[in-house]
């Protein structure tokens, strides 16, 4: 089973959130030994419980916060292949779709790319760093760096639904919207691979959104704090959001520290300043039917 169906079929259903999950956050500074408090009884308890499950939401599942890539180069060496199911899931958010429906998408970012040239290497046994396959897979994903996949594997009751409801083209709306409001409608999407299951209509498909406005603009920046996929069609509407760490290079934000999780995603707790304005950004494109 692939890691996208797996993540879909066995999430718990607390998992699969349409808001993607909520953020955590860490406050927890320790002065000088001499100055800390003395931690006694039941207060003690429930602190030290507190603060392991906000250090667990924040490193982990949809809570997660991930690194936004700005670079679209193509690595010139293999990652680690045994990394490749944390990445994915890291990058992966699921949710409910309907009555019995659900689906799991996962944003694509060049981390992701990397994985799938590390894991396609592995699995070809291809010696050497990255070659003309590689290059021809990072091109069909990312083309000239202009466009962003998302992953969707998506699943639907064989008693409640018609398999044609697999189609992304059958009335089903998908829109990228950003942390200013903006919306993106998918500019491609690959043709569906239906899954043989004996209960379900299972499918899988690709969308492309685009990654620069028709002026060159880069569309997501590291100023992008989120990004929340919205799929709305006949059987219902999901919502799911991935959260990114804001500007890490930029000292206006000032120092973090850093917490890695696996798959390249963290959690860091800034020292609060304030947040520079925004660049531009193109204006607003409608949402298109696809």
């Amino acid at each position: 089973m692939r890691p996208l169906e797996r993540s879909l079929a066995s999430a718990p259903a607390g998992q699969r959130e349409p808001s993607g999950g909520r953020p955590s956050d860490l406050a927890a500074q320790v002065g000088p030994e001499r100055s800390r408090p003395r931690w006694r009884g039941r207060g003690a308890l429930l602190t030290i419980l507190g603060s392991l499950v906000l250090l667990s939401g924040c490193l982990s599942g949809n809570a997660a916060y991930l690194r936004l890539s700005t670079s679209y180069r193509m690595p010139r060496e293999y990652a680690d292949p045994r990394t490749y199911s944390a990445v994915v899931d890291a990058w992966t958010r699921v949710a409910d779709l309907g009555l019995g429906g659900g689906l799991a998408a996962t944003l694509e970012d060049p981390a992701v790319g990397a994985e799938i040239l590390a894991r396609d290497a592995a699995v070809s046994q291809a010696a050497g760093p990255p070659g003309s396959d590689a290059r021809a897979t990072w091109r069909a994903l990312y083309g000239d760096g202009d466009r962003l996949p998302i992953k969707i594997v998506w699943r639907f009751d064989r008693h409640l639904y018609e398999q044609s409801i697999l189609d992304p083209g059958s009335g089903w709306t998908f829109t990228l919207v950003d942390d200013l409001g903006f919306k993106y409608s998918p500019v491609a999407h690959d043709r569906l691979t239906v899954v043989p299951n004996r209960r379900l209509w299972i499918g899988e498909f690709t969308l492309w959104f685009p990654r620069r406005s028709l002026g060159g603009r880069t569309l997501f920046t590291s100023h992008t704090r989120d990004l929340t996929l919205e799929i709305v069609g006949t059987p219902g509407q999901a919502r799911m959001t991935w959260r990114f760490l804001p500007l890490l290079d930029n000292e206006q934000f000032g120092l973090f520290d850093q917490m890695d999780s696996p798959g390249a995603a963290s959690c860091r707790r800034p020292v609060p300043t304030e947040r520079p304005a925004a660049a531009p950004t193109p204006s607003p494109t409608a949402s298109i039917t696809i």
